[in-house]
């Protein structure tokens, strides 16, 4: 192998390999990204905030159907009546006990049932009455079926549905939150990454800085070096020293930042497992454009409005209409002097009464009607325009998205070859230094370029990821990615 490959090969080695040199103590939390993620799902305050929010919606379904409900009326009551009357056939002492119990539902048709049950008992002392005490009872049947307004139960289904519809919204609003905060987890966890990397450059570059000092030490002891020669490898010492520190200060900055979004309780630092280092592609625009307007929540989102303004829209034409009910009733009912008699008649005897009737309302102007009519069309062209509207805004985003992956990936391409020159001319350099053809000045300023080489290298590596991440955000690709049965329980 030739030297420039050598020095080549060893170069990325060291930077795609380098150790990290973080202190010793405290790290005994080893962390991958997917292991992150899931401690996210459990634990992350944002996100289960959006749980809450989602499973707050749902109850507003059950809540739109409980007009379908079954319900249940029950009374009773006595009277005692005593009250002195001017005419003479009426009685002096009169009672009246009445237990009744009904059931009503509505259906889904527009039809409503009701069945109702009165059992009385009357006693007076008027010689105008026959039978005293008497026990009355009646059972009865009523059936109203909506033909105008509300024609067959339009609006209630209508309404149902639209319900259904906003909170299908509103989860789909949810699993946005929830992916923008696993997304600005895993970013937490990659600038934890780079603070490492960013820590093992720093450490490699003060060994370089320890190196340089002894060699001046050395020479200045034995009268080779001048004063100013040694000065400047101690002062770069000294500089690469404060570096170091305050990459080691980063990575705690950094571990705790991520155990906030993490919302883990721990005194160690996290050591994040994978390496920061990643292969990297150009991105098409066209493809991810598809992938997003297959996948993107809001857009779902924004055709469920449309769809729940078309039946709103329908529901409010229908209102236009006047309220024509047709009732149909059967009632049958049994009189004796016994109680159990009584009960006994409704079903032995015919004593029955049939009913069957129409009855229409509606208001002259129907104002109220007319505006919320006009309402919904313009609820539902608001709609259509905001669809548009956020289709011309998706695509404007994946346009940004990608150009920044690209962008991204180009940086890489290129600081990867600024770290190969940098690295080989510094070793050049120091290659003449051993023949006296070099002075610590030059030395100490190609050292820091390919410092800040490695640096750039290192962030743009860092930014890459960071792309990469927002453009899978924009997609709604993040949590799809991720397979734990927790995102199930979301998903469903």
């Amino acid at each position: 192998m030739s030297l420039k490959k050598y020095i080549y090969v060893s170069i990325i080695f060291l930077f795609c390999a380098c150790p990290i040199f973080a202190r010793a103590e405290n790290l005994n939390i080893e962390l991958s990204r997917d292991d992150a993620l899931k401690l996210a799902i459990a634990n992350n305050l944002d996100i289960k905030l959006a749980k809450i929010d989602a499973e707050y919606s749902k109850a507003s379904i059950e809540s739109a159907k409980s007009v379908f409900d079954i319900l249940i009326e029950a009374g009773g009551g006595y009277t005692d009546d005593e009250l002195v009357s001017v005419s003479s056939s009426s009685a002096s002492k009169s009672t009246e006990t009445e237990y009744n119990f009904g059931i009503s539902k509505k259906l889904p048709t527009g039809t409503k049932i009701e069945a109702d049950f009165i059992h009385q008992r009357d006693y007076s002392d008027s010689k105008l009455v026959i039978i005293s005490p008497s026990y009355e009872s009646s059972a009865k049947v009523t059936i109203r079926q909506s033909l105008g307004k509300n024609f067959f139960g339009l609006e209630d289904r209508g309404n149902v549905k639209i319900t259904t519809l906003n909170y299908e919204q509103a989860s789909l609003d949810s699993l946005n939150k929830i992916e923008a905060s696993l997304a600005n987890c895993e970013i937490a966890y990659w600038n934890l990454v780079y603070t490492y990397k960013a820590a093992g450059i720093n450490y490699n570059m003060l060994k370089r800085a320890e190196h340089l000092y002894e060699i001046y030490q050395d020479r200045f002891d034995r009268g080779i070096a001048e004063e100013p020669d040694l000065y400047a490898s101690e002062a770069n010492l000294n500089i690469s020293n404060i570096h170091y520190e305050i990459a080691q200060n980063n990575i705690v900055n950094a571990s705790n930042l991520l155990k906030v979004k993490l919302n883990i309780d721990t005194g160690e630092i996290i050591k994040p497992s994978e390496s920061l280092v990643t292969s990297y592609t150009n991105a098409d625009y066209i493809a991810h454009l598809k992938d997003a307007v297959a996948k993107r929540r809001d857009y779902r989102a924004a055709l469920k409005n449309v769809e729940a303004q078309d039946i709103n829209l329908v529901i409010k034409k229908n209102n236009l209409w006047p309220e024509i009910d047709l009732v149909a009733t059967y009632e049958r009912n049994g009189i004796d002097t016994d109680g159990k008699g009584s009960l006994k008649d409704i079903a032995d005897k015919d004593n029955s009464e049939y009913y069957l009737g129409v009855s229409i309302s509606m208001p002259l102007e129907n104002r109220s009607a007319a505006a919320q009519k006009k309402q919904a069309v313009l609820l539902k062209e608001k709609a259509l325009i905001n669809l548009k509207k956020l289709e011309v805004e998706i695509a404007s985003e994946l346009n940004i998205r990608v150009r920044r992956v690209n962008i991204d990936a180009e940086k890489i391409r290129r600081w990867e070859e600024i770290v190969r020159l940098q690295a080989e001319k510094l070793i050049a350099e120091e290659k003449r230094a051993k023949y006296g053809r070099s002075n610590s000045d030059i030395l100490i300023r190609y050292q820091n370029d390919l410092l800040n080489a490695q640096m750039s290298l290192a962030a743009s590596y860092l930014e890459y990821r960071v792309s990469r991440i927002e453009l899978e955000l924009a997609k709604n690709n993040i949590i799809i990615n991720l397979d734990t049965d927790d995102l199930i329980k979301i998903t469903e």
